[in-house]
């Protein structure tokens, strides 16, 4: 049996990663090791108001929210989310030296502690997009 000629080979569209962080340096060093250790695409977005607005139109696959944010925390931005019927259904990864570890309990939702280890960030983010 032969493979099937490319072009009619099933393509699956590349999936999209928001990270909702305000530290520069770490959103970077999230975008790099995503974009270099999966097939994933990664987008930065500082703010978590920004987010908000943005977040129906960009419709991402995965949300990494920094649980510290100006403005509101990460908690209070996923509530919001979920009043929004298009952001409901995202998957919600929460990273922070101090996670609200009853918060997240209480809603059923993951979370990572920072200085992340790689291994167990990249893997989680398979589990998360299977």
């Amino acid at each position: 049996m032969q493979d099937q000629p490319a072009a009619q080979k099933e393509t699956q569209p590349i999936k999209l990663i928001v990270i909702v962080e305000d530290d520069h340096d770490i959103a970077l060093t999230l975008v790099e090791m995503i974009e270099k250790m999966t097939p994933y695409k990664a987008l930065v977005i500082s703010d978590a108001r920004q987010a908000l607005h943005n977040l129906a139109g960009i419709r991402p696959d995965l949300l990494l929210v920094d649980y510290y944010l100006p403005g509101m925390n990460g908690i209070q931005f996923y509530d919001l989310l979920q009043e929004i019927p298009v952001t409901r259904q995202i998957p919600v990864l929460f990273m922070s030296a101090n996670l609200p570890e009853l918060e997240l309990a209480q809603r059923h939702l993951s979370g990572l502690y920072k200085p992340l280890d790689l291994d167990i960030l990249l893997s989680t983010i398979e589990l998360m997009l299977q």
